[in-house]
């Protein structure tokens, strides 16, 4: 790798945690050295985080600390998770069990009371309740669900911890942990969130590593479906970031197939042999921060600068030595990055005193999550009320991005209009609203009765057959569910 005229990133503490996943030689001391000299990482980080234990082999407790305190942790043992840590209540096992209906609230409540020093998974297949697949079935839903919750751009301290801990567990191995983050990123991963992740690699070129995968590869992962072209890999093979994200402009997802290729290790990434113009980068800067002021500015500005949101003198300096750029100083972008920054920075005190700043993005996501309730959407969609469903997930919508069902109910209800409606809605739009659906809603009942409009939409049937069925033998009440005419003779 050469150098440049420029400001690399190459040897950021963020950098060489990322470089680790396409390095063939690392050892597994110098990942946990990487992974801890990260202090914090976001979120989103956490899959780069799995997989560079998945991809070495290693052992380890890895906490998560979150701002208000709460310790999550992902425990592995040669590079499978054995369990993840999170307080909440309905990711327990015992929950879970009651909402796959494979025990009752009653035998819960009575084996809660029953068992000591066995966990309750244990002690429902000791007494002949449940068997070991349903367990095993349900401890892999509960890994996906408590994983899924961790993924945001939430900032968390991290630590690395010795652990030998093994225990007999349903594993989520390699291949199911690719396709559930190529769902995450599609349907979890922000946008913007991206956007400013990407622009410390602008001046970085893409090679695509071909040899990696095959064409039945790609055909598994519908991301790549999201461009208007039939060769997007080699389109992008050989292009420094800063061209491909001025060439794919208006296609939001560019970063999102970007992310999912590099951590599958079918690209890599390396610093360009031309110097940075930083001319592209800065428009980029200021598209993102060109309507954010307040707290919002200070919590975007920290997203690209990966500086703490509450020091706006630390935030302005890395703006001006890595991503500004001595050469630009007669740019119009930069000098209202400049305005935008510096007015802020005169005002910041003001501003720290009434809220701390990384609080309002975490507001807006998580406080109405306890007071959303989703049941009313439901109902309306089984009254083939579609129109009223979707006018109210746009209102969740619109003040938290993403809880359990709703974006599943906003697909369910697209579907609903045009199949039972007749209402002209384009193909791809349909697909992409299924495509959202959050990760963690992919194992119920409801998803696979939604897949199967998906399908008789597409006027694939027998798959929209094959889709019924699981969500029929997964709860018979979705027989009752509006369905389409001639479905197994029924109509």
């Amino acid at each position: 790798m050469s150098t440049n005229s420029g400001p690399t990133l190459l040897n950021s503490t963020r950098s060489r945690f990322y470089q680790n996943l396409f390095t063939p030689t690392a050892n597994g001391e110098k990942i946990i050295a990487d992974i801890g000299k990260l202090k914090s990482c976001y979120g989103y980080d956490i899959t780069a985080v799995v997989m560079l234990f998945q991809k070495y082999g290693l052992s380890g407790r890895v906490e998560l600390e979150s701002k208000s305190g709460q310790i999550n942790a992902v425990v592995f043992h040669e590079g499978a998770i054995q369990f993840i840590e999170l307080s909440d209540s309905d990711t327990r096992i015992g929950t879970l069990l009651v909402n796959h209906r494979l025990i009752t609230q009653q035998q819960l409540e009575l084996a809660l009371k029953e068992q000591t020093g066995v966990p309750i998974g244990a002690y429902l297949v000791q007494r002949g309740i449940i068997n070991k697949e349903q367990i095993g079935s349900v401890l892999l839903t509960q890994s996906r669900t408590r994983l899924s919750k961790l993924i945001s751009d939430e900032q968390f301290a991290i630590r690395i911890k010795e652990s030998n801990t093994k225990i007999k567990s349903s594993e989520l191995n390699v291949a199911q942990f690719n396709l559930l983050v190529h769902d995450w990123i599609l349907s979890k991963f922000s946008a913007e969130w991206l956007n400013a992740h990407y622009l410390e690699y602008y001046n970085y070129t893409v090679t695509v590593n071909f040899s990696n995968f095959s064409p039945a590869d790609v055909q598994k992962f519908s991301v790549f479906s999201l461009f208007n072209v039939d060769n997007f890999l080699e389109i992008i093979d050989t292009q420094k970031i800063s061209d491909l994200a001025l060439l794919f402009e208006n296609n939001k997802n560019l970063f999102k197939a970007l992310h999912f290729l590099m951590l599958l290790k079918w690209i890599q990434i390396e610093p360009s042999r031309e110097a940075d113009t930083y001319d592209l980068k800065i428009k980029h800067i200021y598209k993102l921060i060109m309507n954010k002021t307040g707290l919002d500015l200070a919590y975007w500005l920290s997203l690209i600068t990966k500086q703490d949101a509450n020091n706006i003198e630390t935030i302005y300096e890395e703006l001006q030595r890595t991503f500004l750029g001595p050469e630009t100083l007669t740019n119009e972008f930069k000098l209202e990055i400049d305005k935008k920054v510096l007015n802020l920075l005169i005002n910041f005190r003001n501003i720290k005193n009434t809220l701390p700043v990384t609080e309002p993005a975490e507001e807006k996501k998580a406080a109405p999550a306890a007071v959303v309730d989703v049941k009313p959407i439901k109902a309306l969609l089984l009254a083939e009320r579609y129109t009223e469903a979707l006018a109210l997930v746009k209102k969740h919508k619109n003040s938290i991005a993403s809880v359990a069902g709703l974006q599943l109910y906003s697909a369910w209800a697209h579907l609903g209009l045009a199949l039972f409606k007749g209402t002209q809605i384009s193909m791809g739009t349909l697909e992409k609203e299924f495509l959202n659906v959050l990760p963690e809603d992919m194992t119920t009942a409801d998803y696979h009765y939604v897949n199967y409009l998906l399908l008789k939409v597409k006027k694939q049937d027998n798959q929209a057959n094959i889709a019924f069925k699981r969500a029929t033998d997964q709860d018979g009440r979705i027989k009752e569910y509006p369905q389409s005419k001639g479905l197994f003779g029924w109509f």
